[in-house]
């Protein structure tokens, strides 16, 4: 995959507003780039595109692994930043008022999302920096250290922003980057200086001693020991994928068992695969992984998701509750397999595809209200595809499902192939279930080879607004057995997002301000990409020998991700994306903690 350059139309706005600027045509400057930053797209409109952030140095040929970092957003903002005061107080004059109203709109009702907005939009207006200030220190509060430092990286360097916060901002910026484990400031205050921490007046830091001095006033960070999980709501039991939890003694006894199988036919040839699977020594781990939400235990099955009964595993719904014939493919399976033992063996590889290697039917997400699931997904085979400039013609989506829990698995809204040819995500493939976080669902999909981040409406499914992430240029998922039976989830830390597209590249998103923070390239693993070129797609063999999954692990600034397609172990800084390590390679391993 590759990164997308900006369009040619951003590329000429901002062209003709530094010419205005060299100009000393401010007034025209100020008005073109207040307003690429101020834009807010009608829903499918045709300015939605012209809303996405864009790499500026995506077009540069890099070394696989060195991070693209020049955001088109955030090269605006600087550029508004670098005018002089006269255009500033014009900037102000025409953007400060309405930024000022909806701040103060969202301060009175504590609406976060709208105070991001304030400064996603209009961050060089007064209410920018104050909607700034505001969400540092209320990151801090929420134990988000990291978060605060992004944020006032941005604030400290303008001395607009220092005059009207005060050098209380440079304390709180340092004080936060102490706590995240990140380089301090070289300077903060003069020791006749004084600083109000806390709302009483101190000194400042004498030199060489301002780690000490922060540690007076914002101590230090502590890890908390493990206790027992009373949830487990998406893989890995945290958004960063890196929760844990204390260790038990082992468990003596069963407490109840269910079958995962629909069949009696099923579980013997499911028996089959597993003794078959073990003496070749490749006995995985199932693809499926079960939640716990309240007292609702949420599993997959081989055709449905169950929700059981925690403490008595009864099973309390499940779903679909029915099916079409044509989406019944195990029991389509199940009826011709005395017919030919070519469809014996067809209904195994289903069988051990959907039990072991099928990533995007396993895994299932919950924000606690509701649990989301992907449907539609199908078995994957290597059926003769005719091809246009290497891209298979034919493309087929799947739906992303929401079901309320406390209904008892009530279907409240789905989007993709089920939504109908007039939906704007009709013929998207969704790599994996979504990532709630504060209020929203997160997902990655693929619209025509291309891979997007959406953000979507947890009531009702709408979408809010996307970010094109990659170009594809390796063919659509149907045609790459790899990325199909692997999919791709998001991790998210303090604000960011990552985004392992499980197509050669990996994206992190600043969700504050919906701009890409960095990106790098990753070659992918030569023997595999023999395998999917020559069509390989229905051996499953050669589909476990790969890492389980390519979700990234985030420990503090560290991401540890294991693309499925590149067969390697990558660390990189959570801010920067620099390599933390040589890249490592898999050899037989294949689960990453």
């Amino acid at each position: 995959a590759r990164f997308v350059t900006a369009p040619r139309i951003l590329q000429t706005r901002m062209r003709e507003a530094k010419e205005a600027i060299e100009e000393s045509r401010y007034n025209e400057a100020v008005v073109s780039l207040g307003d690429l930053l101020a834009l807010v797209p009608e829903p499918d409109g045709e300015d939605e595109f012209l809303s996405q952030d864009f790499f500026l140095d995506a077009g540069e040929s890099k070394v696989l692994g060195t991070p693209f970092h020049q955001s088109y957003k955030r090269k605006v903002r600087d550029m508004i930043g670098g005018l002089p005061s006269a255009a500033l107080e014009t900037y102000e004059l025409r953007y400060g008022p309405v930024a000022a109203k909806i701040l103060d709109e969202a301060a009175s009702t504590r609406d976060w999302g709208r105070v991001r907005e304030v400064r996603r939009r209009y961050f060089h207006t007064q209410a920018g920096y104050d909607a700034s200030w505001l969400l540092a220190q209320h990151e801090m509060l929420e134990g988000h250290p990291i978060a605060a430092s992004a944020l006032l990286d941005d604030i400290v360097t303008v001395p607009r922003a220092v005059n009207r916060l005060g050098k209380e901002v440079l304390v709180l910026h340092a004080a936060a980057c102490k706590l995240a484990k990140r380089n301090l400031p070289a300077a903060l205050v003069g020791t006749s200086e004084k600083v109000t921490i806390g709302g009483v007046e101190q000194s400042g830091p004498k030199d060489g001693e301002m780690s000490d001095w922060l540690g007076q006033f914002y101590g230090s960070t502590e890890k908390l020991a493990n206790g027992q999980l009373e949830e487990y709501r998406i893989f890995n039991a945290s958004e960063n994928r890196n929760g844990a939890s204390s260790g038990q003694m082992p468990l003596s006894n069963v407490r109840w068992q269910l079958d995962t199988t629909v069949s009696p036919k099923q579980q013997r040839e499911v028996n089959e695969l597993k003794k078959s699977l073990a003496s070749r020594g490749q006995m995985p781990l199932p693809s499926w992984v079960p939640l716990r939400v309240g007292n609702q235990l949420l599993m997959r099955t081989t055709e449905y998701l169950v929700g059981v009964d925690y403490r008595t595993g009864k099973r309390v719904w499940l779903h679909p509750w029915s099916k079409a014939p044509e989406e019944d493919e195990t029991s389509e399976a199940n009826a011709r397999i005395a017919n030919a033992t070519s469809k014996a063996s067809q209904f195994s590889n289903f069988l051990k595809q959907r039990v072991w290697n099928d990533l995007p039917y396993g895994q299932v997400t919950s924000d606690g209200e509701r649990v989301y699931i992907i449907e539609g997904l199908k078995k994957v085979n290597s059926p003769p595809r005719r091809m246009f400039r290497g891209v298979p013609t034919q493309v087929s989506g799947n739906s992303l499902v929401a079901l309320e829990l406390e209904s008892e698995g009530i279907l409240k809204w789905f989007q993709g192939n089920r939504a109908g040819p007039d939906s704007p995500l009709a013929n998207a493939f969704f790599l994996g279930p979504p990532l709630p976080v504060e209020g929203r669902l997160y997902a990655m999909c693929e619209l025509a080879g291309d891979i997007f981040l959406i953000c979507l409406e947890p009531q009702t499914g709408n979408e809010i607004w996307r970010q094109q992430l990659v170009a594809g240029e390796f063919g659509t998922i149907n045609g790459d057995a790899i990325r199909r039976v692997a999919g791709a989830m998001l991790s998210y830390q303090d604000g960011l997002l990552i985004c392992p597209t499980g197509a050669g590249a990996l994206v992190v998103v600043n969700l504050g301000d919906r701009t890409l923070r960095w990106g790098v390239n990753y070659e992918r693993n030569a023997t595999m990409t023999r395998f999917v070129q020559s069509g390989g797609g229905a051996n499953m063999e050669q589909l476990f020998k790969r890492w389980f999954t390519g979700t990234a692990i985030v420990s503090d600034l560290s991401v540890l991700v294991t693309p499925v397609e590149a067969d390697r172990l990558f660390g990189m800084n959570l801010l920067t994306g620099r390599p933390l390590f040589t890249k490592k390679s898999r050899l037989e391993m294949r689960y990453l903690a």
